[in-house]
């Protein structure tokens, strides 16, 4: 992904751990990603399920490219940044984000995205994300 790309995807949270947040259950997802640099781009997601929770991460991504014609084949990515749910008054809490997108030439990229949250200082929540996006070229 260039600087000005762009992708929004839909897919399905799969939750796997706590019950503070929409990432420890199961939910409906919107999946987005804007690239600034190769290298350095913005998740988010929107998760609809009991309630409606938003993550917001900035990840450093580690393209990986075929040697013979540079395409990339794969993208690894890890990042940080806030978990927000608008029905606890817009609580932040802490992020960790990493997963890989896979291009599906042309215009499509599937994705799979590990999220952790912090909710309380002895808890965490755990869900996995999967999707499909449509590429877009912003400018």
């Amino acid at each position: 992904m260039k600087t000005g790309d762009s992708r929004r995807a839909l897919g399905g949270n799969i939750g796997l751990d706590g019950e503070e947040t929409n990432l420890g259950e199961g939910s409906l997802v919107i999946v987005s990603k804007a690239g600034f640099a190769e290298n350095f781009s913005l998740h988010n997601a929107v998760m609809f399920g009991d309630e409606t929770t938003t993550s917001l991460t900035l990840s450093l991504n580690f393209p990986i490219k075929t040697p013979v014609t540079g395409q990339t084949i794969v993208i690894p990515f890890v990042g940080g940044g806030v978990l927000l749910q608008p029905d606890d008054d817009w609580e932040a809490e802490p992020l960790v984000s990493g997963g890989v997108d896979i291009p599906i030439p042309p215009r499509f990229t599937g994705t799979v995205r590990v999220n952790v949250a912090f909710p309380e200082a002895d808890e965490t929540d755990l869900g996995l994300v999967l999707g499909v996006g449509y590429n877009l070229k912003l400018f």
